[in-house]
């Protein structure tokens, strides 16, 4: 006997779109064939989702079963006596079903619909009016048919920097749910559906379905509340800075004690100290510490890539040979990133097993793997949870500045760099942009999403290095680049919680601008761009202003002076977390945000370099809306990436000098 149930849809009103844009609303909107970029994309999606399936469909199943089981639990009357694995039918990809810079609709499935079936064998018991009474055991199949979810937006294009959201409809999730079960009356039906069907299996299928589409093509987030849109820039130029006094030195001070292994790692002292940076490192390269032990960080890789380019643009300004002593030893630690997994997977941090950082992590539980290599030690891996997509991109940044400015004047460097990019690169292809082998919170591995500005960043690097090795790849998804405007305004959604996406960007767009020459892609990259350059523009960040120079958007004369003030304040603020000076919070005043991050506190206008929220590696992927806290720790010594990266990228191009 089957009977239908329950026909659910969550959706908002939506109007009826035009076929066209109206010109007066939309000025900056061409008229390519945006069909062409839609299917183009969804053909992205349907490769993507048959590899994403293998690892989706099981951690579906096991979201379901755990749900039910959770749920029953809180029902008095009714108690699970057997639950038969689920069976979920997801086999269509999601995709655009509309796709124009005006408009846009996501769906899932992109056509057709997904279908699950759960089979459970249940005890009730319940009183019903009338004083008749309800007890058995039975077996009961919910049948859940006809299930979608959709998602649609509109935005205005006033002018590239300008993208307005003038409608956001809210998930509509519809589907069905048939009862089948043989010999059940419809007193049972009614029973059951009142005790279970009504509100908790209705819960567990919206709630299963967020989670199972929360990495889809979404357009959750509602407004963007632009921070300081008027903020002045610093003004008048600036007398040499005082890098000469100790630039040098801090090189030393940091691959002497930071680099133990060949990736970045923060120094714990037993001393106190927090003099400023230019104080500290004038007269000295030590670390002014009796003893110190290395702290463990997951995000080593990516401002290891970083520090790598600072090397790149060190030795193509100065020759120093010391730059290229520091890139042979960096090389061979990131090479110890992908050989401690022995598949192409690289690691968040790879130690000797019989180091002191190796006890720690054991110490706190953190899983690791260990092998041998060919130096004869035990080396440990740590995943974390899964290796990240920015750790990736720092490193493939990192060795594209070395191809840029080193390989060529040292062969053996250009060819490790040619091999781990490939070694890098390979690995990701071979599965499909899904990071393979990672244990995660989920059980999904981390992947790259169709339309992603960093896969045509991988694409531009190794398709360049190899000669064309890659055009057919690059070909394939080269006509959804249009949609990369997407991903940039959504990053600008959130620039307090999210605001190190902004530095993902930069080193995407880097490797692109700088390797790509297909004028489509750059088109729409330096589009993106704008963007986002539309919303960090005074931010009082080097690294992004020197990118924005470098890339042609902004003349240097014209940023010059705010640079240089920026990075003499830096340097005068202490080299360790604290104390600071509260009296400083007199001078910013304080809104409260409501984010899709949740409630953030912020200041008006950026904070001063010299203010900022502290931190041990990057101070330029930090939000300039937090104070420096109180009071701090003044044993945690920071790498000083900070103020190397800018300096000799700035040298580069000619917004420092020697002099300075």
């Amino acid at each position: 006997m089957s009977k239908l149930f329950k026909d659910v849809q969550l959706q908002s009103k939506a109007g009826k779109w035009k076929a066209l844009p109206d010109p007066k609303t939309y000025p900056s909107v061409q008229d390519p064939d945006y069909e062409d970029t839609r299917k183009s994309l969804n053909d992205e999606y349907q490769r993507w989702w048959s590899s994403l399936l293998l690892y989706l469909k099981p951690f579906a199943i096991a979201e379901l079963k755990e749900s039910i089981k959770a749920e029953i639990e809180k029902i008095s009357e009714v108690k699970l006596l057997r639950l038969w694995e689920p069976e979920i039918n997801i086999q269509q990809p999601v995709g655009y079903e509309v796709y124009e810079p005006y408009r846009i609709k996501v769906r899932a499935p992109l056509k057709g619909s997904y279908s699950i079936r759960i089979k459970a064998k249940l005890h009730i018991k319940k009183r019903l009016p009338l004083g008749l009474d309800i007890k058995t055991d039975e077996v009961f199949t919910f049948v859940v048919r006809k299930l979608h979810v959709a998602q649609a937006a509109r935005f205005r294009h006033l002018n590239p920097e300008n993208i307005e959201i003038i409608h956001l409809s809210q998930p509509n999730i519809s589907f069905k749910i048939d009862i089948e079960g043989d010999g059940l009356s419809s007193m049972l039906i009614a029973a059951i559906g009142e005790l279970f069907v009504d509100y908790q299996l209705n819960n567990i299928i919206r709630m299963l379905t967020r989670k199972i589409t929360e990495k889809f093509p979404t357009l959750i987030r509602e407004s963007r509340t632009p921070l300081a849109p008027d903020a002045p820039l610093l003004s008048g130029p600036v007398k040499p800075i005082g890098f000469k006094r100790f630039i040098n030195n801090l090189e030393k001070k940091i691959s002497g004690y930071h680099l133990p292994y060949g990736t970045l790692l923060a120094v714990d002292t037993d001393r106190e100290d927090n003099t400023t940076w230019i104080d500290h490192y004038s007269g000295s390269s030590s670390v002014n510490a009796q003893n110190y032990s290395y702290l463990y960080t997951r995000d080593s890789p990516i401002f290891t890539g970083i520090y790598l380019a600072s090397q790149s643009y060190r030795y193509a300004v100065t020759k120093n040979k010391q730059a290229i002593k520091n890139i042979r030893q960096v090389l061979a630690g990131i090479d110890r990133l992908f050989k401690v997994n022995d598949t192409g997977l690289m690691a968040r941090l790879a130690v000797p097993a019989d180091s002191p950082l190796a006890r720690k992590i054991k110490l706190h539980g953190i899983k690791f793997r260990q092998r041998k290599l060919e130096d004869g030690k035990v080396w440990i891996s740590i995943q974390d949870k899964g290796v990240t997509r920015d750790q990736y991109l720092g490193i493939l940044f990192g060795l594209a500045t070395l191809y840029e400015h080193v390989a060529e004047d040292y062969k053996d460097i250009g060819s490790t760099v040619k091999r781990l990019l490939a070694l890098q690169f390979n690995f990701m292809m071979r599965n499909n942009w899904f990071l393979v082998g990672d244990e995660t919170r989920t059980g999904v591995p981390n992947f790259w999403t169709p339309g992603s500005d960093q896969k045509y960043a991988y694409l531009a690097v190794n398709n360049f290095v190899t000669g064309g090795k890659y055009q057919a790849q690059l070909n394939e998804i080269r006509r959804g680049v249009p949609a990369v405007w997407l991903t940039a305004w959504l990053n600008t959604c959130n620039t307090v919680a999210r605001y190190y996406k902004f530095d993902l960007a930069y080193l995407s767009y880097y490797c692109i601008l700088h390797f790509e020459t297909d004028p489509l892609i750059r088109k729409h990259i330096q589009g993106a761009h704008r963007i986002v350059e539309g919303a960090i523009h005074n931010h009082l960040n080097p690294h992004f202003d020197l990118m924005r120079i470098d890339f042609g958007s902004v003349k240097k004369e014209h940023l010059a002076d705010n640079i240089r003030a920026a990075m003499s304040q830096y340097i005068q603020r202490g080299h360790r977390e604290g104390p600071v000076d509260r009296s400083l919070m007199n001078k910013y005043h304080f809104r409260e945000l409501h984010l899709d991050s949740g409630k953030e506190t912020v200041t008006t206008i950026p904070v001063w370099p010299k203010d900022r929220s502290y931190v041990h590696f990057f101070q330029w992927e930090r939000n300039p809306w937090s104070l420096a806290c109180y009071p701090g720790n003044k044993k945690i010594e920071s790498v000083g990436l900070s103020i190397t990266w800018p300096y000799w990228f700035g040298r580069y191009l000619g917004v420092f000098s020697e002099d300075d």
